[in-house]
């Protein structure tokens, strides 16, 4: 058997197109270093979803509980049709990974907003 040499890399691919220098920081979505906490993180997800009962409810807050990164989860009313939602605010979790289970477990579920979560004063 001959030995066939490695495939050489694409020819768009250069040594000036990877990152060889660490010491300079790397900005986390946008924001200078400097600025990045962990509040400019957090995520606040809202999610409607269909309850039929008090069971419901509190399974569809066990199942949010559980998800690693979230740090609150509750109830809020909608101010313009009066609907329930389920309000998540999380660190660094993923909401696909939070609407999954719930459709499975629970039921139908919409997922109405994923956006920065602002502290309140």
């Amino acid at each position: 058997m001959s030995h066939v040499p490695p495939p050489s890399p694409p020819s768009h691919f250069s040594a000036k197109n990877t990152r060889t220098d660490f010491s300079s920081p790397v900005t986390r979505h946008g924001v200078p270093p400097t600025q990045c906490t962990r509040e400019t993180l957090k995520k606040k997800i809202v999610l409607k979803v269909e309850l039929h009962c008090q069971r419901e409810r509190t399974k569809a807050l066990e199942i949010a509980s559980q998800i690693d990164g979230v740090e609150y989860e509750g109830y809020q009313r909608e101010k313009e049709d009066g609907d329930e939602v389920l309000v998540v605010i999380e660190d660094g979790v993923d909401a696909v990974k939070l609407v999954k289970p719930m459709r499975r477990k629970v039921g139908w579920t919409k997922l109405l907003s994923v956006g920065d979560h602002k502290e309140s004063a």
